[in-house]
Formats: C-alpha cells, sequence, structure tokens
C-alpha cells in the first residue's frame, strides 16, 4: 500500500483530528507543557507530576472500568435505545464511584499517609475536584468511539481544549503552582461541555435497563487491570515522592516522563480507533489474527520513530527554552522512552485481549508489571539513585511484553479453536 493511500485512509477515520485533540487533552492531564515548565521551578514541576500521578490512579478507580464496558457493549448492540441505556447505566455508576474517590482521597490525606507533605496533600484535595469531570469525560469518548464517531468527538473538543491550554499558560504565568492546579480543574470542567454536546441528554430519560452480558465482568477487570497498570506507570514518582529529597531532580524526571507521555499519544490514538473494530470482528478469525500482526508490526516499527523524534525534540527543548537547569532531564529520557517502545509493541495487542474477551490476561500483566516496577524500582534507587528506578521502568514494561506475547498466543488458541487451525502468533 503506498504512503499517499495510507496518510488518506487514516484521515477518513479521523487519526489526525484524535491525535491533535489527544495532545490537548494530554496538556490538561499532566498539565506539564512547555510553556508551563518554563514558568515552574523544576522542584514545582516535580510537585505537579507526584499530585498528577495520584489524581491518575484514583481516576482510574473511580471510572471503574466503566469506558471499556460501554465501548464493548455499544460497539456490539445495534439498536440505538439499547446502546442509550447502556450509556445511562454507566453514567450513574460513574457518578456514585467518583464521590466515593473523592471521600477517600480527603480521608487520606487529612490522615497524612498519602503524599510526603501536607503542602502537597492540601493541593491534591484541590485537583481532586477535577475527578469526576474526568470520570464523565473518558466515558462519554468511549461511546462516541464505540459509534465510530472519531471525527465529531475530536472537532467538537478542539475549541474548548485551546481555551483551556491558554487558562492554564495565562494562570501559571501569573500565579505559578497555585494557578496551574486551579486553572486544570477548570480545563477539564470546559473539556465536558463539547462530549454533553455532541451525545445530548436523550439518554437520561431512557428507562433503567440490566447491565449487557458480561458488562460487569469487563467493567471489573477493565478497572483493575487499569489500576494496575497506572500504579505501575507511575510507581516511579510515587518512589521519588517518599524517598528522595531533592525535589529538583524530581523535576527533571518529570518532564522527561512528559515527553514520554507526548510519545505515547501516538500509540493511544491508534489504540483509541482500532478498539472498536477488533471488537466488531472479534468472531472473524481471518480478520483478526491478519489485523492483529499487521498493526502491531507497524506500531512497533512506528514507535522507533516517534522515540527517535521526542529524544531529539528534548535536546532543542533544554538547550534552547528551558535551560541548563532541566539537563539531568536528558540522562532519564532515553531509558523512559525504551519503556515507551516496549509499552507500544503490546498496544494493539492488549486492543485483541479486550475484542476476544480475555481481558484478564491484561490485568495478569498489569500485576506482573506493577511489582517489577516497584520493588525493582525500590532496589535499583539505592543502589543506582534516580535512573535506577527509570531502568526499573523499562524492565516492567519488557516482562509485561514477553508474558502478554505468551498469554495472548493461548487467548487466541482458545478464542478461534472451533474455527480451524491457523497460527496465532502475532
Amino acid at each position: 500500500m503506498r504512503i499517499p493511500s495510507i496518510v488518506g485512509k487514516v484521515r477518513r477515520v479521523g487519526f489526525f483530528e484524535l491525535l491533535s485533540v489527544g495532545y490537548l487533552t494530554k496538556f490538561l492531564a499532566f498539565g506539564t507543557t512547555l510553556l508551563v515548565a518554563k514558568f515552574l521551578s523544576p522542584a514545582e514541576l516535580g510537585n505537579v507530576k507526584v499530585l498528577q500521578s495520584y489524581i491518575s490512579v484514583f481516576t482510574i478507580f473511580a471510572i471503574f472500568g466503566l469506558n471499556t464496558a460501554v465501548l464493548k457493549s455499544c460497539a456490539e448492540l445495534q439498536e440505538n435505545e439499547e446502546k442509550e441505556k447502556v450509556l445511562r447505566l454507566a453514567v450513574g455508576r460513574a457518578v456514585l464511584a467518583a464521590a466515593l474517590s473523592l471521600v477517600v482521597i480527603v480521608a487520606l490525606c487529612f490522615s497524612g499517609v498519602l503524599t510526603s507533605s501536607t503542602h502537597l496533600s492540601f493541593w491534591l484535595v484541590i485537583l481532586a475536584i477535577s475527578i469526576p469531570f474526568s470520570t464523565l469525560t473518558t466515558i462519554l469518548i468511549s461511546y462516541l468511539q464505540a459509534l465510530k464517531r472519531f471525527k465529531s468527538m475530536a472537532r467538537a473538543q478542539f475549541v474548548v481544549k485551546i481555551q483551556s491550554v491558554v487558562i492554564i499558560i495565562f494562570a501559571t504565568w501569573f500565579w505559578g503552582f497555585r494557578g496551574f492546579i486551579i486553572a486544570t480543574v477548570i480545563g477539564f470542567a470546559m473539556g465536558l461541555v463539547p462530549l454533553v454536546w455532541q451525545v445530548g441528554s436523550r439518554f437520561l430519560r431512557t428507562g433503567p435497563a440490566a447491565p449487557p452480558a458480561g458488562f460487569n465482568h469487563i467493567s471489573l477487570h477493565s478497572m483493575l487491570s487499569n489500576g494496575v497498570k497506572t500504579v505501575a506507570m507511575y510507581a516511579d514518582l510515587f518512589l521519588l515522592d517518599h524517598l528522595v529529597t531533592d525535589r529538583a531532580m524530581i523535576g527533571c524526571y518529570s518532564f522527561a516522563v512528559v515527553l514520554t507521555m507526548a510519545a505515547a499519544q501516538v500509540t493511544t490514538t491508534v489504540q483509541s480507533i482500532a478498539t472498536p473494530y477488533f471488537v466488531e470482528h472479534s468472531r472473524d478469525k481471518e480478520w483478526f489474527l491478519g489485523r492483529l500482526r499487521y498493526y502491531q508490526r507497524r506500531t512497533t516499527l512506528l514507535s522507533f520513530g516517534v522515540a527517535l523524534a521526542v529524544y531529539a525534540g528534548g535536546w532543542l527543548i533544554v538547550l534552547g527554552f528551558l535551560g541548563e537547569e532541566y539537563r539531568p532531564m536528558l540522562v532519564f529520557l532515553p531509558v523512559l522512552l525504551l519503556r515507551y517502545i516496549f509499552w507500544s509493541a503490546n498496544s494493539i495487542r492488549t486492543v485483541a485481549m479486550l475484542g476476544i474477551g480475555y481481558i484478564r490476561y491484561n490485568t495478569i500483566t498489569a500485576c506482573v508489571r506493577v511489582v517489577v516496577a516497584t520493588a525493582g524500582g525500590y532496589l535499583l534507587l539505592t543502589q543506582f539513585d534516580i535512573i535506577g528506578v527509570a531502568w526499573a521502568q523499562a524492565l516492567s514494561s519488557a516482562a509485561a511484553l514477553v508474558l502478554l506475547w505468551l498469554l495472548s498466543k493461548k487467548a487466541l488458541h482458545k478464542a478461534f479453536a472451533s474455527e480451524g487451525p491457523s497460527s496465532p502468533s502475532s
């Protein structure tokens, strides 16, 4: 297939719209854009990233895997009314879960067991106000994904996301760290508006309905899998927050994490588009196995190019914009980009496991990853300082890559065993 035809195909399904809006979403979710980093000291940037890491974990539990359950159920259902009933069920449960997450965060902050200082605990409670907005946003996005309304979803968010980023940069410029936190909460609230407009309110008027078959199972396993994966992803920052006193160095490490998250947005966009198609064709053996091999190989190759571009960009940013105080970031960046490459090499396989209903294998893989990231991070931190934590992250992703590859072979064999022999390897 020639390059122009590939570009035309991904443009038609909304890849570029999703990719651009996805980057703006990351600016809100992680809040460490290039300009924001310029206005914050490395120590303040480190505190910001630590707070966002805690919020990311609690947001996963607030969502409770409902986004994945909505995506799979609505992609399989044919009637619009049935899809709207599923959405209403998910939104109702998400509101309760988000409220419970806020209560738990406040209790842990007041007890002093969550963060390393009362200063961080106070601002964590403020930032936690964003959790309900973030939760509903994630579920509505999954609903539009299931309907394959990629372009309308992206375009509806575009203007508001631009406004939100401007608010964050402006507030950080004038009020520093506290301005950033408050503006981030406002940004999440604004980001929900276009999605509510796209989905409408008709689903709220549908009658109550029982969960579709497998809905609760998918929700629970998705929450466990995503929760464990998120803890594994941020285990490094949790360790650094409690065991390292040099907040400036944590800030440099955090900026390297931000750049790898920017790289990951490319892979995440591919996953977003691929998911409903793998769910829809989960009973088509020839299509499923062929596309799994095809897209996983190309996504892995793409990640190498993205990693090289991000590493070169990191040098330019430090030398030409942020200055010498962020130079230590360049030591951490290549190791964390290696983690990104290992993760990308699993990305389509993870989607495939959801498609055939073997999401528990994603959960098992995530559990192994969090153990390696946490235990390895602690041991390597004591031996090699902060760079040891980065290597533990890379090793945890490598272990997850090998394990999921082995488990997926077993899952694919089981899923398509009744359709005749075929090699499930990918």
